[in-house]
């Protein structure tokens, strides 16, 4: 339990600061894609760099994938912050009880069988409470996750906003003198 107690706040600072390189490499990878979005339109109207608008246009796609799936491993990495902080609760509470009842056992210098029943017990509370709140982020884990006919659907329709995109810009470009 010591050992949990010394181990959460470390993996609680990890899990924070992988949450904020996460969400800044979100927010730049937006942006990103909000500026390729406006050079392309830019550089659309020029009609002599219409075959660089695609490559823009790729890279600006690949940008709002990326940052879509930042997004998910952000939400995925909050919820483990947030186990993790409340296994650390746990154990710190649970700890201070077990030596109320040590202290209260040294009292008379003497543990009886009833005392150290108590500790044994706490610890076996202890060690149950864990197991269901891990057992409670496993199932929340399983929220975030999405099934294989929601994905192959997200990835069709981007295919197919891929392909429109491409064909429209082909069509401005046959319309160009």
């Amino acid at each position: 339990m010591r050992i949990n107690r010394k181990n959460e706040p470390l993996c609680i600072k990890k899990y924070r600061r992988i949450i904020n390189i996460v969400d800044g490499v979100d927010s730049t990878l937006l942006v990103l894609s909000m500026g390729l979005g406006i050079g392309c339109v830019s550089l659309l109207s020029t009609v002599i760099a219409a075959p660089v608008v695609i490559g823009l246009e790729i890279a600006a796609l690949l940008c709002g994938i990326l940052s879509g799936s930042g997004k998910l491993i952000a939400r995925r990495l909050v919820l483990k912050a947030k186990n993790h902080d409340e296994i650390k609760i746990l154990a710190a509470s649970k700890l201070n009880t077990i030596a109320d009842y040590v202290t209260t056992a040294f009292i008379d210098n003497e543990i009886t069988a009833q005392e150290f029943k108590l500790v044994l017990d706490e610890l076996a509370k202890y060690e149950q409470m864990k197991k269901e709140l891990q057992t409670g982020a496993q199932k929340a884990y399983g929220a975030v996750r999405i099934d294989e006919q929601t994905k192959n659907k997200l990835i069709k329709r981007g295919h197919e906003e891929a392909r429109a995109s491409f064909i429209k810009k082909l069509a401005l470009e046959s319309r160009s003198p």
